[in-house]
């Protein structure tokens, strides 16, 4: 007991972890399309590497791939983010 009889008891610490802050909707997205792209673009190496794809069908086998990923849609996230950042 402190003077006059009042009670000093510090605030107990809390156990539990804070909360993570929510990622932005566009890191999110970024991040989860470019996580089976990479996926995706280390499969294909080893591919084109052993002579399982031909490099003739580069355009059809890998990029068409690659677009069908939303390989566009990362990049305009990535350019914004850019842009942000320089502007």
């Amino acid at each position: 007991m402190g003077p006059m009889g009042i009670s000093r008891k510090l605030p107990r610490k809390s156990t539990m972890a804070a909360p993570k802050p929510a990622m932005p909707q566009p890191v999110a997205v970024y991040n989860n399309l470019m996580s089976d792209i990479e996926t995706f673009l280390d499969e294909m190496t080893v591919k084109y590497i052993t002579g399982e794809y031909s490099f003739d069908s580069y355009d059809t086998d890998f990029v068409e791939a690659l677009k069908g990923m939303n390989i566009d849609q990362c990049i305009e996230i990535y350019q914004d983010a850019y842009d942000e950042y320089v502007g």
